[in-house]
């Protein structure tokens, strides 16, 4: 795996998904500090320089990738019975679900899905990971 380099100014995802910026990387023993979007707001945070917050073990507060932003997309290409959550899967192909689709080992599970042509998934403009892919809409439908 290639170390991840971290930057100050920049935005990583942590293991449990939040949004992480860093502010330094010259701290003496925990030598990056920044800051996790908790659902309370910002809170500081220190790391190691592999990213890790404890020496010994994997937490759910490890530095793990680069964040990507959500793709943005419009719910009026849904079909109204599925426009509730759109998620890709682990070959690319992206799904609109009518409830919010449970991660499974290689894709996003619903009983209810459809397709998104191809044609309409690539303006997504989206590169991270599928397991990150998953964007839950509001309640309100169109």
């Amino acid at each position: 795996m290639k170390k991840l380099e971290i930057t100050p100014g920049k935005f990583y995802r942590l293991r449990n998904g939040s949004k992480y910026r860093c502010y330094a990387t010259d701290g003496i023993e925990h030598m990056i500090h920044g800051a996790y979007l908790s659902p309370n707001g910002w809170r500081a945070i220190s790391h190691y320089e592999n990213g890790t917050c404890f020496m010994d073990s994997e937490y759910e507060l490890d530095i793990i990738a680069e964040w990507t932003e959500k793709p943005e997309i419009d719910r009026d290409i849904l079909p109204d019975w599925a426009n509730r959550a759109v998620a890709m899967d682990k070959d690319g192909r992206w799904f609109c679900y009518s409830v919010i689709p449970v991660k499974n080992s290689n894709h996003w599970f619903a009983i209810e899905a459809w397709r998104i042509p191809k044609s309409t998934s690539d303006t997504f403009n989206y590169s991270s990971s599928w397991e990150d892919s998953l964007v839950v809409f509001e309640e309100e439908s169109k």
